[in-house]
């Protein structure tokens, strides 16, 4: 099982890899969004990108998808 953290995980392919790594069987740690958080994907909890930093240290996932929009 691979812990991962997905940025972007509001846009349909953030949510996507959040449903296809739930669907595999692997450990979504974190599912974080640009603006405030709040809902959920999969049963896993949107959490404001301002917190990214410290969601890493403290969940240490072993991959993070990044599917943000450029800046």
């Amino acid at each position: 099982m691979t812990r991962i953290a997905v940025t972007g995980a509001t846009g349909r392919m953030g949510g996507t890899v959040v449903r296809t790594a739930d669907d595999r069987g692997d450990e979504v740690v974190a599912a974080i969004h640009h603006g405030d958080g709040g809902g959920s994907v999969c049963g896993v909890e949107i959490e404001p990108a301002a917190e990214f930093e410290a969601i890493l240290r403290e969940r240490q996932p072993d991959a993070v998808i990044d599917f943000t929009a450029p800046e």
